[in-house]
C-alpha cells in the first residue's frame, strides 16, 4: 500500500468511528438530536470527501504476490506459462536421491501435480492451457524420463528408436509441441512430440551432435546447440542460420527465444585478459543486429539477461552480486531498476530481495525467487504484475555539466537542487540527460531551463 492509501486508511478509520461516536451520543442524550447530529455534518462530508480522493490510491496498491516459501535448496527450474497465469517449479525433499515433486501455481493457489518418489524432476515447460511437460531422473532404472501432464493425467513421452537418452527442453503456446534432445548412437539430436508422435528433427548441416533449447509459440522457430554447446543456431524459414557473439565475445549463455521467434535474448560472454576473469553482458538479437544490455549495478563483471515477453520489447536483465538485482529493459525506454517500475506501478517491494527471471507474454507480469529480509535463508517464489508502459521524457534544467550521479539511473539527477519559481527540484543538465537516455537505450530530451 502507498504513503497516501497508509495515510487516508488512517484517517478513515478515525473519522468513521468519531461520527458513529457522535451519532450515539445524538441518540442518548438529553441534548436536542438536531444539534448532535449538525455537529457530525461537516465530520460526515469531510470523510465522504476523503474516501473519493483517495479511492484511486486504495484501489491501485497492491503488493508482490508471495506464492509458497520454498527453501532455496528445495527449489530449482520455476517456469511461467506464456499468459503469466500459472507457474510450474521443482521441490526437492532431501538430497537427489531421496527424489522430489512438480509444483504447480495458479489463481492464488499452488499444488503437487507430479510425485517424483524416487526421481528428480527438471527441465520444467508449461503452455497457455496448462500442458506440463519435463524430465525426471529415476534411481531405479538409471534413466531420464521425459513426461507430458495435462489436467492431471500423466504421460511418458516416448524414445526414438535406439535412444539412451531423452530429455523435455520447451513447449508451444498450445501445447501441441514439445521440444527435446535425444541421444542416439552416442550422439544428440533435436528431438520433437508431436500428435502422439516422437521425430528425429536431426541437427543443422555439418554438425554431428546438437540439441534442442527453445521453440516459437507457433513451432515454426527452434533455436538449438551445436558441437557440445559451443555453436549457436536458428531454424527460421525452413533453413538453418547459425548465430555469431557480438564482437569481443566467445559465446553465449542462458538463451532463450521470444514467443514469436524474432528475438534472442541472452548472456554474451568473453574474457578480460588483464584482470583474469570472465565477463559477460545481456543481449538482444534480432535479424542480425545486437543490443547490448548492461545491469551492472554491484562488483560484478556479468550482467545476465534471463528472460523477454512475447516480442523482446521487454526483457530482464540480473546482476547476481547487487542488493537490488533485478532490471527491466523496455525498448525505447531503457534499463530501469525493476523495484522503480513496480513502484511505479504502485506495487509494495519494501523489505524484498526480488530475483526476477521471469515475465509473460505481454509483459505486464514478472515473478522469479526472493525473500523477505531480514531472512536470506529463506527463499519464496513471487509474483507481480506491472503498469503499463509509460512515456519517456527527459527534461533538462540547468546550464551548468555536472553528470549523473549514478551511472544506472532511471531519472536525470546530478545529486544537486535547483531552485526553480520557489521550489527545489532536482538539477538535470544537458550531459546527465544525455547519459540517462544512453541508460534507458533511447529518451525524448526536451529542455526547460529558467532564466
Amino acid at each position: 500500500m502507498t504513503n497516501y492509501a497508509k495515510a487516508f486508511s488512517s484517517l478513515f478509520t478515525f473519522l468513521f468511528f468519531l461520527n458513529l461516536v457522535k451519532v450515539h451520543q445524538a441518540l442518548h442524550s438529553k441534548i436536542p438530536r438536531k444539534e448532535h447530529l449538525s455537529k457530525t455534518k461537516f465530520n460526515w462530508c469531510v470523510f465522504l470527501f476523503l474516501i473519493w480522493f483517495s479511492f484511486p490510491y486504495t484501489l491501485l496498491s497492491q503488493s508482490i504476490e508471495d506464492i509458497g516459501l520454498i527453501n532455496r535448496n528445495h527449489s530449482r527450474f520455476p517456469v511461467i506459462s506464456p499468459n503469466g497465469e500459472v507457474i510450474v517449479t521443482h521441490v526437492r525433499r532431501g538430497t537427489r536421491s531421496t527424489g522430489g515433486d512438480v509444483y504447480m501455481w495458479k489463481n492464488g493457489e499452488g499444488r503437487i501435480i507430479v510425485n517424483a518418489d524416487s526421481m528428480y524432476a527438471s527441465n520444467f515447460v508449461v503452455s497457455n492451457n496448462n500442458i506440463v511437460a519435463g524430465t525426471r531422473w529415476s534411481n531405479v532404472v538409471n534413466e531420464d524420463i521425459p513426461f507430458r501432464w495435462q489436467d492431471d493425467v500423466y504421460t511418458e513421452l516416448q524414445w526414438l528408436p535406439n535412444s539412451t537418452r531423452a530429455f523435455v527442453e520447451d513447449i508451444t503456446g498450445d501445447g501441441s509441441v514439445i521440444l527435446g534432445t535425444s541421444q542416439v548412437a552416442g550422439s544428440n539430436v533435436i528431438t520433437l512430440w508431436k500428435d502422439d508422435e516422437v521425430i528425429n528433427f536431426g541437427c543443422p548441416p555439418d554438425v554431428s551432435t546438437c540439441g534442442g533449447m527453445k521453440i516459437s509459440a507457433d513451432g515454426e522457430v527452434i533455436l538449438a546447440r551445436g558441437r557440445g554447446g559451443v555453436e549457436t543456431y536458428l531454424w527460421r524459414d525452413n533453413s538453418w542460420t547459425q548465430i555469431e557473439p557480438p564482437a569481443g565475445y566467445d559465446g553465449f549463455s542462458g538463451l532463450t527465444l521470444s514467443s514469436n521467434g524474432q528475438v534472442l535474448v541472452g548472456t554474451a560472454i568473453g574474457w578480460d585478459n588483464n584482470a583474469g576473469r570472465a565477463t559477460g553482458i545481456g543481449f538482444r538479437w534480432e535479424n542480425g543486429s545486437y543490443t547490448l544490455i548492461e545491469c551492472l549495478d554491484g562488483n560484478s563483471t556479468i550482467s545476465q539477461a534471463a528472460d523477454t515477453n512475447a516480442d523482446g520489447s521487454s526483457i530482464l536483465c540480473i546482476d547476481s552480486r547487487s542488493d537490488n538485482p533485478s532490471f527491466l529493459w523496455r525498448q525505447g525506454a531503457g534499463l530501469t531498476k525493476l523495484t522503480s517500475f513496480l513502484s511505479e506501478s504502485d506495487v509494495n517491494t519494501e523489505g524484498w530481495y526480488l530475483w526476477a527471471t521471469l515475465i509473460s507474454d505481454d509483459g505486464r507480469i514478472v515473478a522469479g525467487t526472493g525473500y523477505i529480509a531480514p531472512d536470506p535463508g529463506m527463499y519464496t517464489l513471487w509474483r507481480a504484475e506491472l503498469g503499463p508502459v509509460k512515456e519517456e521524457t527527459i527534461v533538462v534544467n540547468s546550464v551548468s555539466d555536472n553528470p549523473n550521479e549514478h551511472n544506472i539511473s532511471e531519472t536525470c539527477d546530478t545529486g544537486e537542487l535547483i531552485e526553480i519559481d520557489g521550489e527545489e527540484l532536482p538539477e538535470c543538465t544537458l550531459r546527465a540527460a544525455i547519459q540517462t537516455a544512453n541508460a534507458r537505450g533511447g529518451a525524448t530530451i526536451h529542455f526547460d531551463i529558467p532564466g
